[in-house]
């Protein structure tokens, strides 16, 4: 009942003066008045404050504006950029804070913002920054940087394990949620217009006609498949693909099908080479030596010149 009627704009102008001009080493930057709301960079809108103070702070904001706050404050609360926020904050607190607060408001600023990225208009402005941004060849080369230095850091077996995981989990969400999986459906299906597949095909050959691109890429494809690592996560992998029954059983049925139009194939060649040429006189044909018809004996006679003397 207290919670009700207390207010929090007062509580936080009261917290917020009690930590102005306080020296806290390795403090975090708040903003007073979020930029979101309309604040500046001044620093007379900026504070320090410990991490704990600054989910504090955007936990009386939520309460003071609501709306776009609360996911402030939950992004805050779970992303995973603040490693020593569960070590201030008390383990699991945090999220306890959040959740008891305003569940139903993150799902709503959710839900919305998932039907804004379904509309024409906004998937176009990404699209084209997106495409602008990479444009820029320094920033390609920047991320594949990145993307290398985190992959050289895990093994072939703890590579493969993490995408299992990422399979599995993704499977069984769609299998537990059929809606999502219908929709994301629906939604593929709506952007792969054929316009659109044009458009990427366009992308794709003039790139490929990019001849710098292309040497790189026969080089860095050379040097991964030639490498040990990528043999032995081949034989890893294929070892682990031969232990499930369900692939055997498919790999069984693909090879007896394959034997099976080779014993056909087999079987017609030689049928072709037993036939014989048969004539009436008049006329040539090949059969089988015991189905030679009536009137037709062994043997061809030469076909009229088209030419005659």
């Amino acid at each position: 009942m207290y919670t009700q009627y207390m207010d929090y704009n007062k509580v936080y102008i009261r917290f917020i003066e009690s930590r102005r001009g306080q020296g806290i080493a390795g403090g975090e930057k708040h903003h007073i008045l979020p930029r979101s709301l309309g604040g500046s960079d001044a620093q007379d809108n900026l504070v320090l404050l410990t991490v704990r103070e600054h989910v504090f702070a955007h936990a009386l904001l939520a309460k003071i504006h609501g709306g776009r706050m609360w996911y402030a404050y939950h992004m805050m609360v779970c992303t995973r950029s603040r490693p020593n926020l569960r070590a201030a904050v008390g383990r699991g607190q945090a999220m306890r804070d959040m959740y008891a607060g305003a569940p139903w408001r993150i799902d709503k600023i959710r839900e919305e913002q998932r039907l804004r990225m379904q509309s024409p208009e906004a998937r176009a402005i990404l699209r084209a920054a997106a495409e602008a941004q990479w444009g820029d060849r320094e920033l390609r080369s920047v991320q594949s940087h990145r993307v290398k230095r985190w992959f050289a850091g895990l093994t072939s077996e703890a590579l493969a394990e993490r995408a299992r995981a990422i399979a599995c989990g993704v499977a069984q969400h769609y299998e537990n949620n059929p809606d999502d999986r219908g929709r994301v459906s629906a939604q593929s299906r709506a952007f792969w217009t054929p316009a659109e597949r044009d458009r990427q095909s366009a992308l794709m050959h003039d790139l490929w006609k990019d001849t710098e691109y292309v040497e790189k890429q026969r080089a860095a494809h050379r040097a991964a498949v030639t490498s040990d690592d990528y043999r032995k996560r081949m034989s890893t992998v294929q070892k682990a693909a031969g232990e499930r029954p369900e692939l055997r059983a498919v790999r069984s049925a693909i090879s007896t099908k394959r034997m099976q139009d080779k014993a056909v194939r087999t079987a017609l060649s030689r049928k072709i080479s037993s036939l014989v040429w048969v004539t009436d006189g008049r006329s040539n044909r090949r059969v089988l030596p015991d189905e030679i018809p009536e009137g037709f004996v062994r043997g061809r006679v030469p076909r009229a010149s088209s030419n005659p003397a």
